[in-house]
């Protein structure tokens, strides 16, 4: 029996912010504190915090939380959207933040076929986007730039390696999503028209183009190999029959 079997669980089931799942946690230590504040208009108003440190069952990593109210000191437990303890107090809702670790679960993971080396700068920018969605975008600008070069081009200068990557037969869409990530991470690092301080949902989007652009260069052709493979072990008669099929007429 470990120490962490003789932890209480949490009383319903809260979202961790490191692998995302939904399930009952660990409660490590929980400590509330109630604190009487006198105002002129409401000398009998109160309010209360309370801190948790958890620990996920599944990813065994350590979430802290905050969640807090003012009003009466009897509440309804529940959970937010996110998955997270929240105590809805009559005529005033609760509000909980999470103070460990600070992540965007939206964000999605690196594509599988990803380079190593481009995977550094994607998880860099998944890490700061909460703290800087400027400094994400700079990265993942960064990242492209890197993928070019892996795939055969200079490396140096992104609009004239997406140009030659044009010339051989990039489809228009993962054009364009080049070129987005490409003008929005140089306009996050110098001022132009676009301002990804004041929208971070702009960086937040480079995120799902970079995958795509991974996925259409790189992931594609291994999924076209494995399925060559495997077409490749049916039956020589079958093989026959399909190549009658489909030969022009």
């Amino acid at each position: 029996m470990s120490e962490w079997d003789s932890l209480p669980y949490s009383k319903l089931p809260m979202q961790c912010n490191h692998c995302g799942h939904k399930t009952l946690m660990k409660v490590i230590v929980e400590k509330r504190i109630t604190e009487i504040l006198y105002y002129y208009q409401f000398p009998d108003s109160s309010k209360w915090t309370e801190w948790q440190i958890l620990r996920c069952p599944l990813c065994e990593k350590i979430n802290v939380l905050e969640f807090y109210t003012k009003g009466y000191d009897e509440g309804i437990v529940d959970t937010d959207e996110h998955g997270n303890l929240v105590v809805i107090m009559e005529g005033e809702a609760a509000k909980t933040d999470v103070l460990f670790p600070i992540t965007d679960l939206t964000i999605p993971e690196p594509n599988p076929s990803m380079p190593p080396e481009i995977v550094k700068d994607f998880d860099e920018a998944k890490k700061i986007f909460p703290f800087s969605a400027r400094s994400s975008a700079a990265l993942l600008r960064l990242a492209i730039q890197k993928l070019c070069k892996h795939l055969g081009q200079s490396g140096k200068d992104i609009n004239s390696d997406i140009k030659a990557l044009v010339k051989d037969g990039l489809l228009p869409h993962i054009q364009q999503a080049l070129d987005i990530v490409r003008v929005i991470g140089n306009e996050a690092v110098h001022p132009g028209e676009i301002n990804v301080r004041d929208n971070p949902e702009i960086a937040k989007q480079l995120f799902n183009l970079v995958n795509e652009i991974v996925d259409d260069r790189l992931g594609k052709p291994h999924k076209q190999a494995a399925i060559e493979e495997i077409y490749k072990t049916l039956p020589e008669e079958k093989l026959e029959q399909i190549q009658k099929r489909d030969k022009p007429k």
